[in-house]
């Protein structure tokens, strides 16, 4: 337990602090106090409450509270830098920033801030709130023997840790080391996606100490906080986040330790506790948080899920009423341990949960996606699960146990995760045995399996197709094979549960063997085969040997026995399995004659004792048979035995057949008048011909087309034709033929007429046309040298010559009278006047326009 902690005292060996200055103290008490009042009064009144910066702030013994950037050394002390190459900055106003830094307090011992990582103080003596930020950037590293301290002489104490960086403070000293944080009123913050790990082998990891009267207060927002701590070297003393008190701890205020999660963040300790009081976990409604105290976590609010997470084996995680736990896409919680989701409690899974332990429901499990209970998970409890089957998405994949709570939507599929046979089997060839593989679990919903044997020449395996869980083994041959059962489910190591069973198949063994006979009679000479038959007719082994008694009587192989001599020896037949037995009396007489017969039979007499020998009936055969021809008679043969020659019947006379023509063939010859003949082989195939007239096959003209020329007299056309089956057929048609002008005579060329004739024959018609020019040309018909129908000039005309022209006419008298009609005279007169009269007109019309 971390003892009293007074506040105004520095730690020391122990935990205990230690006021090394108060003599000091009492002498500047009196100064103190007036500075401090001439400070109140000189200050607002709020002014009073505010934090301000540590005016003490030592990194890696380097007191940097004036401000700038070092680079951090390997050892963990500083150096100074620039603002482009840092790993730490502190802007002088309670801000320190860690870039990828590693600081190591230097000092040894309880030397104030030799021993501390990140020491920040206020040594006024005099109650001062102080806060400090640090900003973390990358991975950074705190240790030695007290990472972080912040504590005022007196007054309240604030450390805030935000950034997406990470920061791993290690403590070595005992007492109170990690993070400790020490005020009337004291607050850690992690922040912002911090990552803040603090590990302690000697003391709590983190240790926040406020007054009796104040509060105390770790805040872990949209972060992670990892917080192993132990009592003195004591690894089974876990000791991880601890809430002390300076002053009376009877006079602590109830519910003033309290740690708030919120924004989906996350703590892990070892062990949390407030000394003397109750620790209070708050959460937000909207976005709580996940508190693992030891190895048992609880859900406090709706949280979810910023990054996977595993609940290990011996762990538990408790979703209590009213809180939900959702598993968004892309992420994953594994349970080794036991998740419980009590009554009023809600799982969201929008991605996987893998079960490899115990998850208990009470509350209820909304199943989006896809959710694996492995073959060592259970699922129980009386809660509710909705595979959500609206866009058939939520899937419950059992590969263990699961019993108890109430399932809506997709049904759960039950994998096998177990397949069990009978370890061996023994069988006979030609057998057949059920093997059923046993299922695990019993319920399985996916049932499927494939059989194979190892040898199907030996057995093969049929599965059931009603219910593939059973198969049939059929035994083949003698061997030892194995039968495989898979199951066609994958299990969770995606490997197909199988079983195997040795089939070993036996021999069928030979119960007994058996002769066709169990004597018989032979005779010098003479042979018979025996014939053994096995017994079970399907015994593997059906090999035998054979012996006889006597080899001077008769001799056997492979059941065959030849008579020797004359006497009597028994034949034996001997099974290669078991040496199961039968046997044959072989009587052998002695030389005979030859056949003996009467019409019931034959035989041979033994020429030692008359005994009739080999007597049996006859074998028909027929002799000199013959068949009848078309010409000749035939013979239905003699009836005799084939052993002895004895005449069993006579035979008959069969009457000659007769030729038999039915399929006759043109021979082609005929002519275009005359039928041709056609012949027929005769249908016994004796060879005989039958020739005969083929009616009617007369082949008739094929008149070629005709040729045209005109007849002797110029009157008529002449159509010549010919057969074209036989060219010395010919004939001519006469027609008269029809004209027609073709084209006009002109003057100079004669005129075409067109001719036409038909002729008929045979119902076909045949026609022929001819031209010749037969019109005379017209002649020219010239007037004045040119042909009035063609316009063609006559070379040879000459116009008749004219007269000379007319002397130009002279003035004479007139006579005043009028000349009569036709009289030149009086015409030339009348022009004349008129050319005068036209003349006088144009005179005065001139000299009108001229005035």
């Amino acid at each position: 337990m971390t003892p009293n902690i007074r506040r105004n005292e520095r730690p020391e060996t122990g935990g205990v602090r230690s006021r090394n200055r108060l003599a000091a103290a009492a002498l500047r008490l009196s100064l103190l106090l007036t500075a401090l009042v001439v400070s109140a009064l000189a200050l607002p009144a709020t002014a009073l409450a505010e934090c301000v910066a540590p005016n003490e702030l030592w990194v890696g013994c380097t007191n940097v509270v004036q401000g700038g950037y070092w680079k951090t050394n390997e050892d963990g002390t500083l150096t100074v830098s620039e603002s482009n190459d840092y790993n730490v900055y502190y802007d002088g106003n309670g801000n320190l920033w860690l870039n990828n830094a590693n600081i190591v307090g230097q000092g040894s011992g309880l030397s104030e801030h030799k021993t501390t990582g990140i020491y920040a103080y206020y040594d006024e003596w005099v109650d001062t709130d102080i806060a400090l930020t640090i900003h973390l950037t990358g991975d950074n590293s705190v240790s030695n023997g007290y990472p972080i301290y912040v504590a005022p002489w007196g007054g309240s104490a604030s450390l805030t840790i935000t950034g997406q960086g990470s920061l791993t403070a290690t403590g070595t000293y005992g007492g109170n080391g990690g993070i400790f944080v020490n005020g009337d009123t004291s607050s850690l913050t992690i922040e912002n996606g911090a990552d803040v790990t603090v590990n302690c082998a000697r003391s709590s990891a983190v240790t926040i100490v406020a007054d009796d009267q104040g509060t105390g207060t770790l805040t872990v927002d949209h972060a992670t906080l990892r917080a192993y701590g132990y009592v003195i070297d004591d690894p089974d003393d876990p000791y991880g986040i601890c809430f002390s008190y300076a002053g009376s701890s009877s006079d602590i205020v109830d519910g003033s330790r309290v740690l708030r999660v919120s924004g989906n963040s996350i703590v892990y300790t070892n062990y949390m506790q407030a000394t003397y009081t109750r620790l209070v976990v708050d959460a937000s409604e909207e976005d709580g948080g996940i508190v693992f105290d030891g190895k048992d976590g609880t859900v406090y609010g709706n949280v979810t899920l910023q990054e996977d997470l595993e609940i290990g084996e011996g762990e538990s995680l408790t979703i209590p009423q009213d809180a939900t736990l959702t598993i968004p896409g892309g992420k994953t919680l594994t349970n080794y341990g036991a998740l419980t989701i009590a009554e009023g409690g809600e799982v969201i899974n929008n991605s996987a949960l893998f079960n490899d332990g115990s998850v208990k429901v009470a509350g209820s499990i909304t199943n989006n996606h896809y959710i694996y209970n492995k073959e060592g998970g259970t699922f129980s409890g009386t809660g509710g699960l909705n595979n959500n089957n609206a866009d058939s998405s939520g899937y419950f994949y059992n590969f263990g146990a699961f019993s108890g709570i109430t399932v809506t939507g997709n049904t759960i599929q039950h994998f096998v995760t177990g397949v069990t046979l009978t370890g061996s089997l023994s069988m006979a060839v030609g057998g057949t045995e059920t093997l059923t593989a046993s299922l695990t679990p019993s319920n399985a919903t996916e049932r499927g399996m494939t059989w194979t044997s190892s040898d199907p020449t030996i057995a093969t395996v049929t599965e059931n197709p009603n219910d593939e869980t059973e198969a049939t083994i059929t035994a083949l041959k003698p061997g030892t094979i194995t039968i495989t059962a898979k199951a066609d489910n994958l299990d969770v190591t995606h490997n197909k549960p199988s079983a195997t069973c040795e089939v070993t198949v036996s021999p069928v063994p030979i119960t007994g063997v058996s002769l066709n006979k169990t004597e018989t009679d032979l005779t010098v000479g003479s042979t018979e085969t025996l014939t053994a038959t096995v017994r079970p007719t399907d015994a593997t082994n059906q090999n035998v040997t054979w012996s006889s008694d006597n080899e001077n009587v008769a001799t056997v192989e492979n059941g065959k026995v030849t008579a020797v001599g004359t006497g009597s020896t028994t034949i034996t037949v001997t099974t290669e399995d078991g040496g199961k037995t039968a046997t044959c009396t072989v009587t052998v007489h002695g030389p005979v004659g030859p056949w003996l017969s009467n019409p019931d039979g034959h035989w041979h007499a033994c020429a030692a004792c008359d005994d009739r020998l080999d007597y049996a009936e006859h074998t028909s055969t027929v002799e000199n048979e013959k068949k009848a021809t078309c010409t000749e008679e035939g013979y239905i043969g003699d009836t005799v035995c084939s052993v002895c020659g004895y005449a069993i019947a006579k035979g008959e006379t069969i009457p000659a057949t007769g030729h038999s023509f039915t399929s006759y063939a043109p021979n082609g010859d005929a002519t275009c008048t005359e039928d041709g003949t056609e012949t027929a082989a005769c249908d016994n195939g004796c060879g005989a011909t039958d020739t005969r007239s083929d009616e009617g096959s007369a082949l008739g003209h094929a008149w070629s087309e005709p040729a045209w020329r005109w007849s002797d007299d110029g009157e008529e056309f002449v159509a010549s034709f010919a057969c074209e089956n036989d060219p010395s057929h010919t004939l001519e048609l006469t027609a008269a033929p029809t004209s027609e002008v073709a084209s006009e005579p002109t003057c100079t060329e004669p005129g075409i007429t067109r001719y036409r004739a038909e002729v008929e024959l045979d119902g076909v018609t045949y026609a022929a046309e001819a031209t010749a020019a037969d019109i005379p040309a017209l002649g020219h018909r010239f007037e004045d040298g040119v042909c009035t129908v063609c316009g063609a000039e006559d070379e040879s005309y000459v116009a008749p010559q004219r007269p000379d022209p007319r002397p130009e006419p002279e003035p004479v008298e007139t006579d005043p009278e009028l000349p009569t009609t036709g009289d030149a005279t009086a015409v030339g007169l009348l022009g004349a006047l008129a050319c005068g009269g036209a003349a006088l007109a144009i005179g005065a019309a001139l000299r009108r326009r001229s005035r």
